[in-house]
C-alpha cells in the first residue's frame, strides 16, 4: 500500500481592515533604513577617531594601525549591509510580524487569539445604542419610519497581486449611508473620548482608508461616542447631556497615496506570511514522519 504525500493548498493570507492598524506599523524592530543610519553614523564617528590619528601622525602606532583597519572592515560590511535586497522578514517590524503570524495561525486552525479587555466589551456593548442615537440625531431614523441608518450587514473581499505577493482584504464597516463610511468608537474613559476627539488614533484612519477602497468609496465618517461606565461618573443624569455633545466626528477622505502604501505593505506582509505557513508545512507531523521513516530505511 502507498501512502501519497499531500498536496499543499494555495494559501491565500486575508487581512481584514481593522488590522491595518498593526500592519503598517514599523513596530519595534525598526526597518534596514534605520540599520543603515547607525551603521553609517558608528562608520563615522571611528574616521573621526582615525583621522584624529593620522593628524597627530600617529600611523605607525599599533593602535592606530588596528583602528584604520577596523574603518575599512566597517565601510566594507555597511556598503554590503546597503546593497543586499531586503526580505519581507527585514521590511517589515516586530509588530506587522507579529500580527501576521496571528493570522496565519488563524486560518491554518480557524482559532482567532482573544485579547478582550473591558475597553472592548464596552466599545461591543454601546455600538447599537451608538449608531442607533446618532442616526436619530442627524434626522436619518425617523420615528413609526423605516430605519435608514442601520447597522451594515455586508462584509466585502477583495483580491489583490499575483505569486507570493497576492493576498485578499476584507471589511465590514459599521454603517455606509449615502455613499458615506460610518466607523463608530465608544471610549471606555471620558479622557479618552476627548483625546480622540482632538485627534483620532491613526490606526483608525488606516481601517477607514482600507473601507474606502474596498467599497469605492470617496468619504468615511469616525464618530466616537460618549456612553457611561463605571470610569465615567457624573452628579447630574447622564443621558440629559445634549446628543450633539456626547458624538463627535472626523472626516476622512480617500487618500490614493495612503491607498497604494496599504497595498504595496499588504504585499510585503503576503509574503512573509507564507514564507511562515511554509515553516509550517515544512515541520507538519505527516512530513516529518516521512523524514524519519526515509532516514530508519537509510540505517
Amino acid at each position: 500500500m502507498t501512502t501519497n504525500k499531500p498536496t499543499k493548498t494555495a494559501f491565500i493570507p486575508t487581512f481584514r481592515c481593522s488590522s491595518l492598524g498593526d500592519l503598517m506599523s514599523d513596530g519595534r524592530g525598526g526597518s534596514k533604513a534605520e540599520l543603515i543610519a547607525k551603521r553609517r553614523a558608528e562608520v563615522e564617528a571611528l574616521r573621526v577617531k582615525v583621522d584624529a590619528d593620522n593628524a597627530a601622525e600617529k600611523e605607525h602606532l599599533k593602535t592606530s594601525k588596528a583602528r584604520a583597519a577596523k574603518l575599512e572592515q566597517m565601510q566594507n560590511d555597511l556598503q554590503q549591509l546597503i546593497d543586499t535586497p531586503e526580505t519581507p522578514d527585514e521590511k517589515l517590524g516586530e509588530t506587522a510580524k507579529s500580527k501576521c503570524r496571528a493570522i496565519v495561525l488563524e486560518q491554518i486552525y480557524g482559532a482567532l487569539e482573544e485579547h478582550e479587555s473591558d475597553a472592548t466589551r464596552h466599545g461591543l456593548l454601546f455600538e447599537p445604542a451608538a449608531i442607533l442615537q446618532y442616526g436619530e440625531m442627524i434626522g436619518a431614523n425617523k420615528p413609526k419610519k423605516h430605519s435608514q441608518f442601520r447597522k451594515n450587514m455586508v462584509r466585502k473581499y477583495f483580491k489583490w497581486g499575483d505569486g507570493d505577493a497576492q493576498f485578499i482584504l476584507t471589511g465590514e464597516p459599521d454603517v455606509v449611508f449615502r455613499n458615506i463610511i460610518f466607523e463608530f468608537k465608544c471610549p471606555f474613559s471620558i479622557s479618552s473620548f476627548e483625546t480622540q476627539c482632538r485627534t483620532p488614533i491613526v490606526d483608525y484612519i488606516l481601517q477607514v482608508q482600507g473601507y474606502m477602497l474596498l467599497f469605492g468609496l470617496d468619504k468615511a465618517e469616525i464618530v466616537t461616542s460618549l456612553f457611561r461606565n463605571k470610569n465615567i461618573k457624573s452628579d447630574r443624569i447622564f443621558e440629559d447631556t445634549p446628543r450633539c455633545k456626547r458624538f463627535h466626528t472626523f472626516t476622512v477622505y480617500a487618500d490614493d497615496a495612503i491607498q497604494t502604501a496599504i497595498v504595496e505593505r499588504l504585499a510585503l506582509c503576503a509574503q512573509y506570511v507564507r514564507q511562515f505557513a511554509d515553516s509550517f508545512d515544512r515541520n507538519a507531523g505527516f512530513y516529518k514522519y516521512l523524514e524519519y521513516r526515509q532516514m530508519l530505511k537509510n540505517e
